[in-house]
């Protein structure tokens, strides 16, 4: 029992290093690619937000920068904007923001889906998470092309792991601050919490619980975008397909 207890052992730290091994080399080879970054246009527009932020000297719901001059409700939720300005306010230059946020983010979520499967299954599992992650083109320019989805993803994620390990006043902050990072994804987590206690009775109660609790914490943004709803259109945006398709890949 002991020698097969080790053998397991020494294979799992095995298929973590193989795990570590692709994410460090996805990472070596984007910062071959960093003048090209960053690679789509969507960040630039972040990073104007943020920069309006620092001038006016703090957060503001009136977006007077595309809708000059009249403006009008600001409805993006801030969170990466405010990541962004924490970054302007350490002295760094935006183009350089712009590529950091770029090279760091698809290793991150490589990182946090190795981390996750593991905690859920065991490292072979997370292995697999992680070549399968890393071998999708598409999933890669998703990440990228839409920092702030893929990072409600991360938080989405990682407020399951904490309330597997019965941590639901983390779990619930972090389904919290997916809501504010973004107004769709988030509510994929939230059908996840509600589908999983149903099909996890013993866990129920404590799927509910992180649920409704994440969702007070974000009724801030919940109101507010909600208030403002007779700014939005409904059109379809092509681009949404690649960050759901990768959602559903992820889940």
């Amino acid at each position: 029992m002991t020698r097969a207890l080790i053998t397991g052992q020494l294979q799992g730290r095995r298929w973590m290093v193989y795990s570590f091994l692709i994410i460090f080399l996805f990472l070596f080879i984007l910062l071959l690619r960093w003048p090209l970054l960053p690679n789509f246009l969507d960040i630039y527009y972040h990073l104007i937000i943020a920069d309006g932020f620092n001038r006016a000297g703090g957060f503001l719901t009136h977006d007077f920068l595309q809708y000059a001059p009249v403006g009008r409700q600001h409805l993006y939720p801030p969170l990466f904007h405010f990541i962004i300005l924490i970054l302007i306010k350490a002295g760094l230059a935006p183009l350089f923001i712009g590529r950091l946020l770029d090279l760091l983010i698809f290793p991150l979520l490589l990182v946090v889906i190795w981390f996750f499967m593991r905690t859920l299954f065991y490292n072979r599992a997370a292995y697999f998470a992680v070549l399968l992650g890393s071998s999708v083109y598409s999933f890669y320019l998703a990440t990228t092309n839409f920092i702030p989805a893929a990072i409600a993803v991360i938080l989405g994620l990682l407020s399951i792991i904490a309330e597997e390990k019965n941590k639901i006043i983390s779990s619930s902050i972090l389904l919290s601050l997916s809501f504010y990072a973004h107004a769709q994804i988030p509510w994929v987590f939230a059908t996840v919490f509600l589908i999983y206690g149903l099909l996890r009775r013993d866990r129920f109660k404590k799927c509910i619980v992180t649920l409704i609790s994440g969702i007070i914490l974000s009724l801030p943004i919940i109101l507010y975008l909600f208030k403002n709803r007779f700014y939005y259109t409904r059109q379809l945006a092509h681009e949404n397909f690649a960050i759901e398709m990768n959602t559903i890949i992820i889940l």
